[in-house]
This record gives structure tokens, C-alpha cells and sequence, in this order.
């Protein structure tokens, strides 16, 4: 046995290269020869083997056998057909010892190799675990055979550690191969890629990632810059996704990147990046980003708790919350609680049948706290458990639809009720002829429905228009509808005023089918709107103020005698309180007067004071009265207001010549007899002052001096009153007067601690008695420097305005209670300690000899008084 050893081991050195040398051969040539070719190769390997093998006691000791077994393994029967033939024929030709052992022998290695061939892709994953094992089971039918020669022991030991090497050699030239055949099929196939070492050298790259067009420096700069991708990549084993932007022939191109860390072929470490042009993709994702944000309807993802994954800008607005607000809670939350069941159950649904299509309307709150109805259409993603859905607000067509069905139910009770209604309704042809004739129309008409049916309208109800008949059908032709008011006669020849509404009905084509009209009989209508425009021409024209207030007081209509009366217009007045008419002392009376005629009560005549809208106050008689309607219910209130302005002159006028006949009367009677005493005694005092015994009364004497002047100026003033003497008039400067009186009457300011001011306007001169001009701006300075406090100012104003010229005299005082308005121009009325009451009735009489007139405005704050002087053309 030790003899045959050594050349056993030869041979299976050499069929050890054999193998290799075939195994690497047929790798090479796989894919570009025949099955028969590469038999033929097997063939000569075995063949080989053979003339090498030792013969020993008739047994040729070889390894053609473990070719065999490798060819069935590396190429199956086919390339088993001509090593097994040859083999076979040869040892049959050659004869001996063992030939039968020796075929049988090469058929189980046949059968084991093609065996293991079709485990093959096992083997390759499992460190060939199941081929050692086959490898013993072959060893042990080799033992078999070969129990009767102890020689064959180093053979089958040798036959699975060599089945077992070429095996495994095979594998591994076939991965080199295939690695071979992969690299190139990525370099020249692949998609873009390159790998770099540590420092960023490129150590591979295909031809994919030339035809990018990329420049390598520009991806180098990239991937280093800032925190390094290729540190982080290479510190780390999970592969890195980057989206990068990059310049590609002066055009900007989107690349993902993704980076895994790998072993180059000299075993450093390296990182491979492979690269996909996302240009076009971004630019779909970026158009259909832009197409969902656009959409009418909302687009949204949700996870299987209802979580927001995905949502666009509608969806939001019809939510109202922001993507980030969305995200903070599951969108059940913001289902109605009776609609809450009925989406669970849809949602259960769609995870648990994907791509079942299903729709449904449920209400959600929207951020403003309302619910609004949204029509879902959704689809389950069970894989992803997730659910797409599509969302439109129907907010809007719901409550059409609720009004829709709400108008059907009128449509249908309207109906019903059409043959009760009191208008007549009639449906005519497109030639006017009556194709219905409703009970109404048999009513207002006084013709039963059999008597008109097919006849022409305007001939049996004698129709006669306001315009021509051509018009109005050309208009109803063109609007699709008439409104007008016709004449048109009842059965027994009573002509009535009709208010007539004409509308087409069209066929399904949109041709003009019918008219529809309906009628009204207005003559009664009419009648009363006459009377009651005459009542209001009457109202209008009248020239009392007549007003329409509500039961609150505001204003709902005024005539054109308040328009005269208070000077505010209708537009102005309109929807104010009628307190604004009424001076401030009388606003507690008018809601008395009010609060009366709420309890179903009139008052008659009331006088009171109302303030004009140029300020003034007039004294008027008002009347109220309750207005109420057909059922007796109180709706408003009739106020009527009589301007008593000229009644209370004249009975101002009477009253004041009353005192002035008194007044001249005392004039006349003891006017000179008092003047002349009071002249001698005036006299004698001032003779008396002139001695010098006399001077330590001069104090008293210059007392009894003035109070003797002040009764003249009481006797002149009784003398002014009492003679009706024409005056002189010549043409006169205003302002001139109170300019030469100004120093007088300042000097009368300063004694009280009080300031007088001038605003003189532009004036033209008119006739004037310079005089008594005088004597009138005195009286109202002095009236206006007694009424004020300390430090007031007093200011006297003239200015020209609509042909008269006009003088103001305004005070800082405390104004004039109404209460005295009528009273103060009365002879002798005062409210002064020491007055006599003579100076406005004095002020009164001089401007009515000028022609001019005196108004009041009695404040407060302040009162003034305003002299119109009137210029002659």
C-alpha cells in the first residue's frame, strides 16, 4: 500500500489541476461555445488523468472520477455525455482488473455532481456544508467497492477531500467570474456610479457616471464640504441618502445620492456612491405639488390612527387649521359625534380591503367651531396601513340640497293651494289664446272657465295697454318676463285697473311654450293711492310742521313745513330723535308728552320752544296724537307743530304799545315838569360845589350829581319811548359808529375787569341816524358787560350776509333762561336790582324806526344778540 502512495498522490495533485485549469477554461469560454465543446474539454481532462493513473493488481488507481463528479457539477449531463463515454469505451477496450468497479464508480460520481449542481445555489450560501456531507456519502460507497484491496483506502480518504477541493475551487473561480462579468455589466450598463477612497480619489468609475456629464472636482467639492458625507458615511454602516444639486453643461440637474461604506481591492476602506438624475422626477413631483395645490378638492394620507401624513393647501382651508395645527391631532377628533360610528367603520373597511374605492359624507368642525359637511372618497393602502382620500366641501350644496327639497315641498303646497289664491291666474298660447282659466280669474272676471277656454285674451276681456302691444312682447321676448298695468273689462262691461305679470314658459328645446300671467285688481288700490296722495299733497303743502314719529321718538317723515319751520331737511332729520328739536330746558317735556301719547291719549296745543338749526329758539303750539293701525294697535304718532312767531310779535307789539301809551302818557305829563325842577336843583348843586365852605361835601355832592343825571337819562329814555318823531337818516359807516364809541365802552370794561373785542367785517354804508345807532350799542354792550363775570370777554361782530348787514354782540354770561325770552323786550321788565327795564325796549324801538330786526340766541354758555340790518336795492 505504501508503494502505490506515492503515485496516488500524483495523480490526484494532477487531477487537482486538472480541475482548476478545465474549471477556469470553461468559465472563460461559458458564454461563447457549445455544450458539446465544452464536453469535449471534459473529456480530454479525464482522458489526461488516465494515462497518468498507476496500474496495481490489475486496477488502474486514477481520479478521472472526481473530473467526471466536477463536470456534471459545472456543466450537467451534457457535459457529462463524452468524459463518461470515453472513459467507459476506453476502460472496456483497455480491459482488467476492476473495469466493472471502476464504471460504476464514475456513474456515482456522474450522478453526484449533476445532484449537487442542482444545489448549487444552497452550496454557495451555507459554506458548502451539504456537499462536505455528500462528499463522505461518496467516499463511503468508494469503500464499498473497494473492500477487497486495502489499497484503495488512501483513494476514497483522497476522493472527498479532492471532490470536495474542486468543488469549492469551481465556486470561487465562478464568483471571480461572475464578479468580472457584473463589473462589467455595471461599467458598461449600470446606473451611474463611482467609488472613492477616504481622501475623495476616485478609484472606479463607469461609464454611466461619464455619460452624466458630472465633473468629478464639483462632486469631490460637494460631498467634502462642510460636515464631510464621506467621514460620515465611513464612521457609520447604514448607506446615506443626499439630494444635491449640481451644474451639467451650464444647466442645474437634481442627483440622489446614495453613499454605503465598502472595501476596495486592496482592502481599505472606501465609500461607493451611486447617483440617479432626479431632474425630471422633481419636476413631476413639483408639478403635481403645484397640481394638488391648485385643486378645487382636497388631497390627504392617513395613517390608520387618522393622523395627517400628507395633506395640500385645500384641504387646510377647508379645515381652516395650517399643516403644522394638523399635525397635533388625529382628524376623528374633528368628526361630528353622531357621524363618528360611521367612519370607523369605513375606515376598518379600507385597511382590511385594499383598493376598495368608497365614499361617504360625514360632518367635521371646522377651527372656527362650526360643522361643515365633507364628501370623502377614499382607498385603503393595507401594506402601507394607510388610507388616501380625496375631500370636497359640500357645505354649500348640502343646504341647496335641504333648500332644494324645501322649495319642492313649496312647489307641491303651492300648487295646491294655486286654485285658492284670489288673483286670477291664466295660461295663454304663444297666439294668445286661453289654455287655462284659474277660479280667481273666474272671480275677478265674472267668466267661468268653459266660456273662455281657447277664445283670444284681448278680445274677450277687451285688454287695452299703456304702450304698444308690440313692445311689450318684443320685451317679453327679450327678458322673458312683463310687469305692467293694463285696463281690461269684467263680464258685465265693468272696465277694472289690472296689475299684470306675464312670464314665458319654454319647451325642453328652449322655444316659447306659454305665457304664464298673473293678474291683480288694483282699481280699489289705485283709488286709495289717489286719496292718499292728495292727503299727502295736502300734508306737504301745508304750513304747519307735520311729522310721523315712532313710539321711541325718531322721525320717520317730515313735510315741507318743517323743512320752513326748524330749517333741517328731510334727509337730515330722518331716523334722528325728535329731541333734537327741542331746546335743552324742554327734553324732560317732550318724553312726558311722548310717555302720554304711548298710553292711547292726545295732547292739544302744548306751547314750547323749539330751537332752529341756525340756533335760534321759536315758540310753537304742538299736538300729538296716537296713530294706530286696522286692528286698533298703536303704531306711531302724528305730531303737528304750529309756528306761534308772528302771533307772539304781535302780541309782544300789542302789550308794548300798551306800555308805551302808559309810558307817554307819564312822558307827557311830567316829563317837562320834572326835567325843569331837576334842571334848577342841578344848578344850584353845582354852585354850591364851587364854594370853598363847601368842600367837605364834595363827595356827596358828586352822588347826588349822578343820581340827578341818571333820573334824566330815565326821563330821555321815557321821551325816546313815548315820541313817534321821524329821524334823519344819512349814509353811515357801521363800523365808524362802534370805532368812535369803542374807547368809552372799553374804558366801561376795565372799571368791571372785563375785555372787550372787535371782529368788523367788510360793510357797505347805508342810512343810518348816527345817534341813535349810538345809543343802541350802548344799551347792548352794557347789557352784555353786566351779564358777564370777571375776565369775560365781550365781543361785537359785523359782517354782510345775503343783502343784509349784521351786528353781534356775544357775551360770556350765563345766558337767558327761556322762561324770560317773551318778557324781556316788555317796558320796565328787569331782572336788575337797579334797572329800570327800558334798555332793550329802547334797542327794539330804534331798530324797528332803521327797518331792522333783533334776534336772540339765549344760549348757554353766553347770550348774543343779533341786529339785521336790511340793504335797500
Amino acid at each position: 500500500m505504501l508503494s502505490v502512495l506515492p503515485p496516488l498522490i500524483q495523480n490526484f495533485v494532477l487531477a487537482m489541476l486538472l480541475g482548476a485549469v478545465v474549471s477556469f477554461a470553461v468559465l472563460i469560454i461559458w458564454h461563447s461555445s457549445s455544450a458539446l465543446k465544452l464536453s469535449l474539454l471534459w473529456a480530454l481532462a479525464v482522458v489526461t488523468i488516465m494515462s497518468y493513473g498507476y496500474p496495481a493488481n490489475g486496477y488502474l488507481v486514477d481520479f478521472r472520477h472526481l473530473l467526471v463528479l466536477l463536470a456534471g457539477y459545472a456543466g450537467g449531463h451534457l457535459s457529462l455525455i463524452l468524459p463518461f463515454s470515453f472513459v467507459a469505451v476506453i476502460r472496456l477496450i483497455v480491459g482488467g482488473g476492476g473495469t466493472t468497479l471502476e464504471l460504476v464508480v464514475l456513474f456515482i460520481s456522474a450522478l453526484i455532481g449533476i445532484t449537487l449542481r442542482m444545489f448549487r445555489s444552497r452550496l454557495r450560501h451555507r459554506n458548502y456544508f451539504y456537499a462536505e456531507v455528500i462528499m463522505l456519502m461518496a467516499g463511503s460507497v468508494a469503500i464499498q467497492a473497494a473492500t477487497i484491496e486495502a489499497l484503495f483506502r488512501p483513494w476514497w480518504l483522497l476522493t472527498s477531500l479532492g471532490a470536495y477541493t474542486l468543488i469549492r475551487l469551481f465556486n470561487e473561480l465562478e464568483k471571480v467570474s461572475l464578479s468580472k462579468i457584473v463589473l462589467d455589466a455595471v461599467d458598461r450598463y449600470g446606473p451611474p456610479m463611482l467609488c472613492l477612497d477616504p481622501s475623495g480619489g476616485v478609484t472606479f468609475a463607469n461609464q454611466g457616471f461619464a455619460h452624466t456629464g458630472l465633473d468629478v472636482k464639483d462632486l469631490k467639492a460637494q460631498l467634502c464640504r462642510g460636515p464631510s458625507l464621506l467621514h460620515q458615511c465611513l464612521e457609520q454602516s447604514a448607506p446615506l441618502s443626499r439630494e444635491m444639486i449640481f451644474s451639467v453643461n451650464g444647466e442645474l440637474r437634481v442627483f440622489l445620492l446614495r453613499l454605503k461604506k465598502m472595501v476596495l481591492l486592496q482592502s481599505d476602506q472606501g465609500v461607493g456612491v451611486l447617483l440617479r438624475d432626479i431632474t425630471s422626477l422633481k419636476t413631476a413631483a413639483h408639478s403635481l405639488q403645484e397640481f394638488f395645490s391648485l385643486s378645487p378638492d382636497g388631497f390627504c394620507v392617513l395613517d390608520c390612527n387618522t393622523f395627517l401624513q400628507v395633506s395640500n393647501g385645500k384641504l387646510e382651508q377647508i379645515l381652516g387649521y395650517n399643516s403644522q395645527e394638523l399635525a397635533l391631532f388625529p382628524l376623528e377628533k374633528l368628526i361630528h359625534p353622531e357621524d363618528c360610528e360611521q367612519v370607523q367603520v369605513v375606515g376598518k373597511r379600507l385597511l382590511n380591503n385594499g383598493g376598495r374605492l368608497m365614499s361617504y359624507e360625514v360632518r367635521y368642525q371646522h377651527k372656527g367651531g362650526t360643522y361643515r359637511w365633507l364628501s370623502w372618497s377614499c382607498t385603503g393602502i393595507p401594506e402601507q396601513s394607510a388610507i388616501y382620500a380625496i375631500v370636497r366641501d359640500v357645505t354649500e350644496q348640502k343646504l341647496q340640497q335641504r333648500e332644494l327639497t324645501a322649495t319642492t315641498a313649496r312647489v307641491a303646497e303651492h300648487a295646491a293651494l294655486l286654485g285658492l289664491i284670489q288673483d286670477a291666474v291664466v295660461v295663454r298660447s304663444m297666439s294668445n289664446h286661453i289654455l287655462h282659466f284659474s277660479a280667481g280669474a273666474e272671480n275677478m272676471y265674472g267668466y267661468k272657465a268653459a266660456e273662455v277656454i281657447g277664445c283670444e285674451t284681448n278680445l274677450v276681456l277687451k285688454t287695452r295697454f299703456r304702450q304698444l302691444h308690440s313692445a311689450i312682447f318684443l320685451e317679453l321676448m327679450e327678458r322673458g318676463s312683463w310687469k305692467g298695468i293694463i285696463t281690461q273689462s269684467r263680464a258685465d262691461g265693468t272696465p277694472i285697473m289690472v296689475e299684470s305679470r306675464w312670464t314665458i314658459r319654454r319647451d325642453t328645446n328652449g322655444r316659447p311654450a306659454e305665457i304664464l300671467e298673473f293678474s291683480t285688481d288694483i282699481t280699489k288700490r289705485l283709488a286709495q293711492e289717489r286719496s292718499l296722495n292728495h292727503l299727502a299733497s295736502i300734508v306737504e303743502q301745508s304750513v304747519d310742521a307735520m311729522l310721523r314719529i315712532t313710539l321711541e321718538g325718531f322721525i320717520m317723515s317730515w313735510n315741507r313745513g318743517a323743512e320752513r319751520t326748524y330749517g333741517y331737511s328731510s334727509r337730515e332729520v330722518k331716523g334722528q330723535k325728535i329731541h333734537l328739536l327741542s331746546t335743552t330746558h324742554r327734553r324732560d317735556w317732550v318724553d312726558e308728552m311722548l310717555h302720554t301719547v304711548c298710553l292711547g291719549l292726545r295732547v292739544l296745543d302744548a306751547d314750547t320752544f323749539i330751537r332752529h338749526k341756525n340756533g335760534a329758539t321759536i315758540s310753537t303750539s304742538c299736538t300729538m296724537s296716537p296713530i294706530r293701525d286696522g286692528t286698533g294697535k298703536l303704531q306711531a304718532i302724528s305730531v303737528v307743530i304750529r309756528d306761534l312767531t308772528r302771533l307772539r310779535l304781535i302780541e309782544r307789539e300789542v302789550a308794548k304799545l300798551e306800555r308805551f301809551n302808559v309810558v307817554g302818557q307819564l312822558a307827557a305829563g311830567i316829563g317837562h315838569e320834572i326835567r325843569n325842577p331837576l334842571t334848577t336843583v342841578r344848578g344850584f348843586l353845582q354852585l354850591f360845589a364851587q364854594k370853598s365852605e363847601m368842600a367837605p361835601f364834595q363827595e356827596h355832592l358828586k352822588i347826588v350829581l349822578g343820581e340827578l343825571d341818571a333820573a334824566n337819562n330815565i326821563i330821555n329814555e321815557f321821551l325816546q319811548l313815548a315820541h313817534n318823531r321821524p329821524i334823519a337818516f344819512a349814509e353811515q359807516q357801521l363800523n365808524s359808529i362802534i370805532k368812535a364809541l369803542l374807547p368809552m365802552l372799553k374804558a366801561d370794561a376795565l372799571m368791571q375787569d372785563k375785555q372787550i373785542k372787535t371782529k368788523l367785517g367788510v360793510i357797505p354804508e347805508f342810512p343810518l341816524n348816527e345817534k341813535d345807532i349810538a345809543h343802541l350799542i350802548i344799551n347792548l354792550a352794557r347789557n352784555g358787560l353786566e351779564a358777564m363775570p370777571k375776565r369775560g370777554v365781550l365781543t361785537i361782530t359785523t359782517y354782510e350776509q345775503h343783502g343784509q348787514v349784521l351786528m353781534r354782540v356775544e357775551d360770556e354770561g350765563n345766558g337767558i333762561p327761556e322762561t324770560l325770552l317773551e318778557r324781556i323786550w316788555l317796558p320796565f321788565f328787569t331782572t336788575k336790582d337797579r334797572g329800570v327795564g327800558l334798555g332793550l325796549a329802547v334797542c327794539e324801538h330804534i331798530a324797528m324806526q332803521h327797518r331792522a330786526s333783533i334776534d336772540v340766541f339765549p344760549g348757554p354758555p353766553g347770550a348774543a344778540f343779533v341786529v339785521r340790518f336790511t340793504l335797500l336795492p
